[in-house]
This record gives structure tokens, sequence and C-alpha cells, in this order.
């Protein structure tokens, strides 16, 4: 049993971390050693110890994940499923220890209100499993309480109001609404329920978008919102709080829940947008770190959702221990069924959803088109306009990670827009940063246009984040996705000549590329091949891919990385832009054929049974085979066995096919959508134009 396993090894004196795995603090623990710096905090009051100065402590990080004593959980649950008195006394033992190490206001365990609000969720939770066990001393139990006590009162005198509003704040409130509910006899306890209540509550629409989204962006402490507002319901509903807050509270968790489930990739796990602390408010998952859906699953127990109960599949373990015997009776009886819509967007937070379906081999893709970030954009990277793809159901380009708070090396080059799947300019990408939770500049990505319908998505969004060189540039990102088809993606990069001008694609764990010029066969782990790209400038000659391949670093945890191979492709900035293909492949590569015509550039491409045509326009109409269109941006797919296909036109006011017009009234759209079925084509949807064509042809 995996539960007893990670006991024994806790026995051992040894520790997973983080994305650490095997560390050892010393028998007895040394409860200030980093052992991967090998740095020893100083024994001084904690207003006297800065946790980022690595020299003086190591990576707080490490030593904080150690002192939260969420491993308590594992030992605690060992003594519940064996009876085993061992998993117990060690419990004990680590709590006397801590004490006696650890006196108050002394060391960098009382430095932060966040770390010691989570250690007293930990041990509120030890405490309470093993109150009626006779392994828990009567003096261990008093001096616990006491120190419980004196962490409220830290807590509550030193709240993040000013330094880290954000999952800092919300921690520590969910500490005190913790440290008031569990123990009505302490003298505090009634104010403290109705401070963390009170902050939790106000938090919510500060914190919590319209749309769902986390205000800072990044995903991991998303995930922590999710689970911080969870555990704060919970307690609400025990404690009879208010109707009207609970509804609320409700409302904003709800929010949050439906767009972790379009967060997550068909394999299971969530993209690292922004940083990733590689943390936990409660549960120490033995499973994939960017693993969330153990969060779905509560929320599938909570508010009865067949859709979160669909994501989250089998991951229901957090879920058992947090609500018991009566959350799994409602799970299996939860009829679980597929989200009703695959594709959204999620304007607020500058995050859109472009997917083709719910099972495990379906594509996946998410884009950054927002805000950089809020307060001090501590948690955010250099990422506009970038995307992470999963190509049938695997993580094919992916976000870098974070990797180290502390080492600045590191922590710049994971968070750079060199390492994201986006463009940068002579080397440079759209925010800077300085300092290790500060940028130099920043840039907000601007949406342009949304569509998604039947057959296709379309994304348009540019940004201005080069406005620092000499000659200042935009860069603007157009995204065509026929669902489960393939994608086009046209960066256009306005400015003059004279700059260097890379578009990068990371990709995942395990995967490896063949590249010949301009295209590159990218395998699966196991060798198969996955998908086909290709890239072009708008012209139709072909964009060189750089040999050889690099490698970037990726991390899924914060501590752990590793090396993938990294493409570039690109060139001056006269090219004015790039168009990459992408297309899921089998053992043949698609075939392509480009045709360079006075009104724009076709590219036919084949794959088995689908026959593509991609139009380029540059003003005038294009006539190709049975096409005819004014259009900026065209696809046009056939499947020549089920005599079905379909047409996504941007910009157009003219589409003949086989003579026969689905437009032609002079009149401009944004965008024109087609259906073939049974050999006929049927116009599907057209949108008004959203803003001037004169501009949209501007960046053709």
């Amino acid at each position: 049993m995996e539960i007893l396993d990670r006991a024994e090894q806790l026995h051992q004196g040894r520790f997973d971390l983080l994305g650490y795995r095997d560390l050892f603090f010393g028998d007895p623990i040394d409860w200030q050693l980093d052992p991967i710096l090998g740095r020893r905090s100083p024994r001084a009051h904690w207003s006297r110890i800065n946790h980022l100065d690595v020299e003086q402590v190591g990576d707080h990080k490490v030593v904080w994940e150690l002192n939260r004593h969420q491993y308590f959980q594992t030992l605690c649950r060992a003594f519940v499923l064996t009876g085993d008195p061992t998993h117990a006394d060690l419990v004990v033992r680590h709590l006397e220890e801590w004490m006696a190490a650890n006196p108050p206001k002394t060391g960098i365990n009382w430095v932060s209100s966040l770390e010691l609000a989570y250690r007293s969720i930990s041990w509120i939770w030890a405490l309470s499993i093993m109150a009626h066990s006779s392994r828990l001393p009567n003096q261990t139990l008093i001096d616990a309480l006491k120190f419980l006590r004196l962490f409220g009162r830290h807590i509550e005198a030193h709240l993040s109001t000013y330094f880290s509003p954000n999952t800092h704040l919300t921690g520590e409130a969910l500490g005190l609404l913790y440290l008031g509910a569990s123990f009505p006899c302490f003298p505090e306890s009634v104010r403290w329920k109705k401070r963390g209540w009170g902050i939790l509550l106000s938090e919510l629409s500060r914190q919590v978008e319209a749309d769902g989204t986390y205000f800072e962006g990044a995903t991991y402490y998303h995930r922590y919102t999710v689970d911080i507002f969870t555990h704060a319901l919970l307690l609400g509903r025990a404690l009879s709080a208010p109707e009207g807050d609970l509804q609320e509270f409700e409302q904003a968790l709800l929010k949050l829940l439906d767009h972790l489930v379009f967060l997550t990739r068909p394999n299971g796990t969530t993209p690292l947008i922004g940083d990733d602390d590689g943390g936990h408010l409660w549960f120490p998952e033995p499973h994939r770190p960017n693993d969330f859906r153990g969060s779905l699953s509560t929320g599938a127990a909570v508010f009865s959702r067949p859709a979160y109960r669909f994501v989250a599949g089998d991951q229901i373990e957090e879920t058992t221990w947090l609500l018991g015997e009566e959350a799994v009776l409602t799970l299996d009886a939860l009829d679980s069924k597929e989200p009703a819509s695959t594709s959204r967007a999620f304007p607020d937070g500058g995050v859109f959803v472009l997917r083709d379906g719910w099972a495990e081999y379906s594509n996946h893709m998410v884009v950054k088109a927002g805000r950089h970030g809020v307060l001090s954009c501590g948690h955010s990277h250099a990422d506009a306009l970038a995307f992470d793809l999963s190509v049938r159901g695997v993580p094919v380009f992916v976000d870098p990670g974070t990797f180290s708070y502390v080492l600045a090396e590191d922590r710049n080059a994971f968070r750079a827009g060199a390492a994201h799947n986006t463009v940068t300019v002579d080397g440079i990408g759209a925010s800077q940063p300085g300092g290790m939770f500060h940028w130099e500049t920043t840039v907000d990505a601007e949406l342009l246009r949304w569509s998604s319908g039947r057959n296709f998505d379309f994304l348009c969004a540019s940004h201005d984040g080069f406005r620092e060189l000499a000659a200042p540039g935009r860069h603007v990102r157009e995204v065509l996705f026929a669902r489960g088809l393939g994608w086009a993606i046209l960066d256009r990069i306005l400015m003059p000549p004279g700059h260097r001008v890379s578009v990068g694609f990371q990709l995942g764990w395990g995967l490896t590329v063949e590249v010949d010029k301009n295209q590159g066969m990218v395998s699966g782990p196991a060798g198969a091949p996955l998908l086909h790209l290709s890239s072009w400038d708008p012209a139709g000659d072909p964009v060189m891919i750089r040999e050889p391949v690099q490698h970037g670093w990726i991390s899924d945890s914060y501590g752990r990385r590793e090396t993938a191979p990294r493409l570039d492709l690109g060139g001056d900035s006269e090219a004015g832009g790039f168009l990459t293909l992408l297309f899921p492949s089998g053992k043949e590569p698609p075939r392509f054929a480009v045709e360079k015509l006075e009104s724009g550039t076709l590219f036919r491409c084949e794959s088995p049974g689908v026959k593509h045509v991609i139009w380029k326009g540059r003003g005038g109409v294009g006539c190709f085979g049975d096409y005819e269109t004014d259009a900026r941006f065209f696809w046009a797919f056939q499947n020549l066995e089920e005599r079905t296909g379909g047409i996504l036109g941007i910009d157009t006011s003219m589409v003949r096919v086989a003579g026969s017009d689905l437009l032609n009234d002079g009149n401009p759209v944004a965008t024109l959508r087609a259906t073939l079925e049974d050999g006929a084509w049927t116009e599907e949807k057209v949108e008004a134009a959203s803003f001037p064509v004169s501009f949209s042809r501007g960046v053709s």
C-alpha cells in the first residue's frame, strides 16, 4: 500500500518534499537545515532573518516545506489503517522535538505567517486523529495547544495585508478560521473565526475574476485558491455561517472549479502557467505534482457536479480523507458526464482553451493572452501569447515551469520569454525580470478576436512588448485550430528590418524530434510519430529550424528539472512573420505543396483521408481549385470518404465553393464558417466584423 510505503520512508528519516526525493535532515531532525544548498538558518529573532538571503538560510522553500508538517497526515493515515502505534509515536516525537528546537518567535520557522497557518492546519488534523489515542501524552497535547495559540496570535498580528495580499493572505485567514473553529477554549477563538471568515469573504471578489480565473494568473496558485476556499466553505457550513456568505463562497468556488476543468489536459495534468512553488495546502499528494484532479474530485462531492467527477477520474484519495465515507458514496452515485462544451474563453484572466474533446487522446491547447499579472507580478512569467499544447493526449509543447525561487540565474531563465512557446526579438522576451519577484518591464496582451464553433476555433491577440527597442515593434499572434486535424499559427512581427526574430517551441517530457530544414517530426515517449511541424514565411518560403536542435530546461515541480528539446525558428524581421503548421501525424508525415499566387500564398496539405487548403491572402481574390475567396486567412478541409468538411474564413467579403456563393454580398465579415455534410456546403455562422477590416489587413 502506497501510504504504508511512504510512512516507512518517514520512519527512516527520508522525506519527499516539493520536487526533491529522499531528503535527509539529520537524526534528530535539524528543523533549520536546507540539505540541498547546505545552509542552516541562524537561531535569531524571526524579524532579523531575511528568508530570501540564500547565503544565510539556503532555500527557504525547502526548510518551510518540511516544517509545514504535512507529512504528519501520512503517518496518521497509516496509523488509522493499521493501528500500528509506531506511526503515532513518530508524530509525537517530531512534535516534541520541533517545539524544543523552535521556541516562540525564534528562527526561520516563525518568519512567515502563512507557514504558521499551514503548520497549524497540519497539527489540528494530526491531533484530531490521535485525540482518542493513548499514544498522545497529555503534556505533549498541552504544549502543542500552547504553541497553536501562539501561532494564531502571531498570524493575526502579522497578516500579509501589504507584503503578499494573495494566497498568503487567504491561507493565513484560513489558518485563523481553523484555529478559531477547532479550539473554542482559546480566548481569541470568536475573534479569529470572525477575522478569518471576513478576510476570506472579502478576498473572493478581489482574487477570483468573474470568469473564474485566479487574479495572479498562475495555475498552481489557482489550485491553492481552489483548496483554500473549499476548506473555508466546509468550515463555514459546519459553523452555520450566514446563508448569504455561503452562497458567495459557493458561486466563486464553482467558477474556480469550472476553470480548472478546462485547464486540465487530457492526461490529467495542468499546464504550469506562471509560478509553481511545489507545495500544497493540506494533502501531500503521491501522484504527479501538476495533477490537480484531487481538487476536482472534492468539488464533485461538495457540489454533486457530474462534469467534475468525469474530469477527476479516479483521483479520489484526497476527497476520501477530507470528507469521509459519505463522500465516496456520493461520488459512486454521481453520474459521470463530459462537460457540455470543449473550448472556452476566459477573457478576464486572459486564458483561452482550445480543445476538441474530453477523451484521453483528445487535443488541448491553452493560450495566454491577457495581462502580465497583478501587484508586483511576482508570480508571473514572460509568457505573453505563449501556449501549451497536448496532441492526442500527450503534452508536446509545454510551459517550462519554475524550478527555483532563490537561485537568480535559474529563476530568471525559467520565467524568461526565451523559455516559453512564444516570440523573442534579438533574444529578448516581451517582459524583462528585475529581481526575484519583480520586473523591469512588463507587457499585457490584448485580445483582438475570439471565435469558437463546430469545426474551428480562432484566436487573435497582440502585445507591444518590444517597445523598448530602438525601433519599437508589435507581435500579433493568430491561432486557427481545425478540431481534430491541426493548427495554423501565424506570428506577425510589425517592426522595421534588422532584428532577429525567433519563435520557440519547448518540447515536453520524454519526447524526441527529427528536423529536416523547415520541417520537424515530434515522436512520443515510445518513439511513435506524434506531431508534424513545418514553418514558412507569409510569402510561402520555408523558414529553417535551427540545427543542431538545442535543449531547454523544463520543471514539473519546484526543485526538479530535466532537459528537453527546444525548437527555434525565425529570421530577420524584414520577413514580417512566420506561419507554423502543426498536424498530428502517424507513420507517414503529411504531404505539402506550396503555391505562390499574386493575391496570396496557398498551402495544400494531405493527410490520411483528409485534404486541406490553407490560404494566406495579401489582398484581392484568390482562386484555387474549388475555392475562391478574398479572405485574409482561410482554411478548408474535406474528408473524402465521409464526404464531410469545414471552412473558416477570416476577414472576408466573398467565399465561393465549386461556383456556389457562401458569401458574396459586398459586406465584409470577421468570420465565416461553413460545414460540408453529405456533399453539400451549408453556411454555419457569420460574425460581424469585430474591428475595422483595414486594421486586420494591416496585421496580415
